[in-house]
């Protein structure tokens, strides 16, 4: 035999699971046991066992075990599957909003009569209804805008309201035709470090400068101005698309509410203007009212095609009733022309409104400090002081004066919202220059505007007293949903009776069948 049959035949031999017949144990693997002591012929193929050597504990066990009867195999048993439990069959309730997702334009209809802030919470909660928002934001943005303020987006064009803007969620980018400029991006920031405290020199000739107080800001040329502002819109050119957001919906609806009430509460008072054409113009103020640079104000009330000769004539209209209320010799209001000059230079015209329905922060302490906004002035040294004086008097200068910043005291009706050194231009200041350069003759008019709302067409007295309860808006819906709530009590009032009547009338009536057989035996005696 040649020493491959035999290397084959030792193998099979080692491979066997077998015992030997003498009773020991034969090789039951082809593993190798640790090498002791540096012996190579330690392996489980050796047979012959020098004496006093160790054996491998895991050779022994594989031994041990392979020597071990085998369970008996059952072929014919049974396999229990544990099935897991069903879950109780579920009603499918049908969902409105789920339903509308798939459907665009139904969704778009619908949404759109909904009140602002009722689709940001449905925007903020539902995940399906939120995805589709982000693909056509600007169409829902507009849908809405369009129900609760009509023709808000051309009064108060969105894109020049950068802050109140989102990026485009579906990242598309902007038009190059169309440039991002917010009113904000005309005014620079204020200074960071501006020393207040100058060299004493004795003389009176030191004053207060506005300019050095910290709030100030640093006077740019028309060129700087204009690279800085281009500068800024090459660089959102680069970045997703401005689209009108949730802050500028609910900024124009207010106006729109603020705007009417405005009417209403001027009708209420006795001085009514068109109610139509009053809410336009008054919306077209307030976007000239949030331009904080004299340069693009006067821009735009040379803008034709905004600012037409009609809505000049309403505007001015407007201010001759707004001086006839706070002037009426009659129903005196406690003010004076000086009133119409302060409210129309505040930053909006929510000042107007509240003072006109007499809300909460319309008492004379606050109109004191309206006149402290626009008009107060500081009193300055006349004489020279010693620096102990000087300092004392730099420390009066820093003081809120009842309840007014220190840097805003007088200075409320300036460029910037008083960090300018210009003065503002009010809208009726520019109203009546812009009407001279048309030519437009409003002059002639006046005593036409003093008589309008008090005769019909047909010269007959119109009547003056006319309830807030019906010219208001606010308090239109209120009273539509006190009539409301009254007509539904009733109706249940009218119910819960009928049904306290029924068993009454029902115990002293017949039925028809009696009835019947009365009438028959009456007939056939």
């Amino acid at each position: 035999m040649t020493d491959d049959n035999r290397a084959t035949r030792k193998r099979e031999l080692s491979e066997s699971p077998e015992p030997a017949k003498d009773g020991g144990f034969g090789a039951l693997s082809n593993k190798r046991r640790f090498i002791l002591d540096n012996e190579p012929l330690q392996t489980t193929n050796d047979r012959k066992h020098l004496e006093g050597e160790t054996f491998n504990a895991l050779d022994v066990l594989a031994q041990v075990a392979a020597a071990a009867p085998r369970l008996p195999i059952v072929r014919n048993r049974k396999r229990v599957i544990l099935k897991t439990p069903t879950p109780p069959p579920q009603v499918k309730t049908f969902n409105l909003l789920t339903g509308l997702v798939s459907h665009v334009d139904i969704l778009l209809q619908v949404t759109s009569y909904l009140p602002p802030q009722t689709l940001l919470n449905l925007y903020s909660i539902s995940a399906p209804f939120h995805y589709v928002i982000d693909s056509h934001f600007t169409a829902f943005i507009k849908a809405a805008t369009h129900t609760w303020a009509p023709d808000a987006d051309r009064y108060f064009p969105w894109w020049c309201y950068r802050q109140l803007c989102i990026e485009d969620p579906a990242l598309r980018r902007a038009r190059p035709d169309r440039r991002s400029v917010s009113w904000n991006d005309f005014t620079p920031k204020p200074e960071s470090d501006t020393s207040s405290q100058d060299k004493f020199d004795g003389s009176d000739t030191h004053t207060s400068n506005s300019g050095d107080s910290p709030n100030s800001i640093k006077s740019e040329s028309q060129a700087e101005t204009k690279a800085r502002v281009s500068k800024l819109v090459k660089h959102r050119q680069t970045i997703a698309a401005p689209v009108p957001g949730f802050r500028w919906l609910k900024m124009v609806v207010y106006r729109e509410s603020v705007c009417r009430e405005i009417v209403g509460w001027l009708a209420a008072h006795g001085h009514r203007i068109p109610r139509l054409e009053g809410v336009d113009a008054l919306k077209k103020m307030w976007f000239l009212l949030d331009v904080p640079v004299n340069g693009p104000r006067i821009a735009l009330i040379h803008n034709t095609i905004y600012f037409t000769k009609e809505t000049l004539a309403v505007l001015q209209l407007f201010f001759i009733k707004l001086d006839m209320l706070y002037c009426n010799p009659v129903h005196f209001y406690g003010g004076e022309a000086s009133m119409r000059e302060m409210l129309l230079a505040e930053r909006s015209l929510t000042t107007l409104w509240n003072y006109l329905r007499g809300a909460d922060g319309t008492s004379k302490l606050d109109t004191m400090r309206l006149w402290i906004r626009h008009r107060y002035k500081r009193p300055q040294p006349i004489r020279p002081m010693t620096r102990e004086a000087h300092e004392e008097h730099l420390a009066k200068l820093s003081m809120p004066i009842m309840g007014v910043p220190a840097q805003l005291v007088g200075r409320w009706g300036y460029e910037c919202w008083g960090l300018g050194q210009t003065k503002l231009l009010r809208p009726d200041e520019l109203v009546l220059k812009e009407a001279v350069r048309r030519r437009a003759g409003l002059q002639r008019m006046f005593l036409s505007y003093l008589s309008y709302g008090y005769l019909d067409a047909d010269l007959n007295p119109l009547p003056t007293n006319v309830k807030p309860e019906d010219v208001v808006l606010s308090m239109v819906r209120r009273k539509k949903h006190r009539e409301l709530k009254a007509k539904e009590s009733d109706g249940m009032d009218i119910d819960k009776k009928e049904e306290d009547e029924k068993p009454a009338r029902g115990q002293g009536s017949t039925s028809l069948e009696d009835r019947i057989r009365a009438m028959l035996a009456e007939r056939h005696g």
